[in-house]
């Protein structure tokens, strides 16, 4: 009996000296406490409460969900000046989500204000919601990953622009994203090759911004709908990039 007391006993204390491992929730009201939340390796799902606006570039690191849910809104914003640019991100880590059922803005260079703020997918999730909303200044950079929306669509205010910097970028890939009802824009920063019986489209109000190339090859065409639009009309802003026409 004194053995199996021992025993018992001994498991007990064992128990009490493992460290506990256990993750929990945490909702955050400041960008101050989304900042502690994200660093805070005890905290497993970030959520919003109200309104957050961001000041600063945050990271969503492996194992972690941060939750917009449906009433709250997370605002990437930052200090407001007229000068040198601030880039300010939010990146979602590979393992790791962004699920947004409330409200997503990113302020964007307006108003004269030098803010260019984007969520950067790389590598990890994220998952917009039937009841997500945004402003248009929203704007997602693709850096590898996974994004979920439900199959029924998004709100007509949500609006995003989408840009992209992937080199296993395909021609389908991206005809895919310019005809997403809820991307206003996509900015393509690899090279691209239209080949022979293939077809670009893009559709009405979306906006193609090119810093690599896109080279038609001859028997390949990029097309663009309802140019005599003169209410929305279609442009191709080239920064570095050019349009090749290549025939064979």
């Amino acid at each position: 009996m004194k053995k199996l007391l021992c025993a018992l006993l001994c498991l007990m204390l064992l128990a009490l000296a493992v460290p506990s491992f256990a993750q929990e929730e945490r909702a955050v009201a400041t960008h101050e406490e989304l900042k502690a939340a994200l660093e805070d390796d005890a905290v497993s799902v970030v959520t919003v409460s109200g309104e957050v606006k961001m000041l600063e570039a945050l990271m969503i690191p492996a194992g972690k969900t941060l939750v917009v849910p449906e009433g709250a809104a997370l605002t990437l914003d930052g200090p407001h000046f007229i000068g040198e640019p601030i880039f300010l991100s939010l990146v979602i880590a590979e393992g790791a989500a962004l699920d947004v059922a409330g409200t997503l803005n990113t302020e964007s260079c307006f108003d004269g204000m030098m803010v260019i703020a984007n969520v950067v997918l790389s590598g990890g999730e994220i998952t917009l919601r039937d009841t997500a909303g945004t402003n248009s200044y929203a704007s997602l950079y693709y850096g590898g990953g996974t994004v979920n929306m439900p199959k029924e669509g998004l709100p007509a205010d949500f609006d995003m622009n989408w840009r992209m910097e992937d080199e296993s970028l395909k021609l389908k890939d991206l005809q895919d994203i310019l005809n997403l009802p809820f991307i206003t824009g996509v900015a393509v920063v690899i090279d691209l090759t239209v080949h022979s019986g293939e077809t670009l489209t893009v559709p009405f109000a979306k906006c193609l911004d090119i810093e690599g190339s896109i080279t038609i090859e001859e028997g390949g065409s990029l097309l663009f709908q309802d140019l005599t639009s003169t209410t929305f009309g279609f442009r191709i802003v080239q920064r570095d990039g050019k349009i090749v026409l290549s025939p064979k």
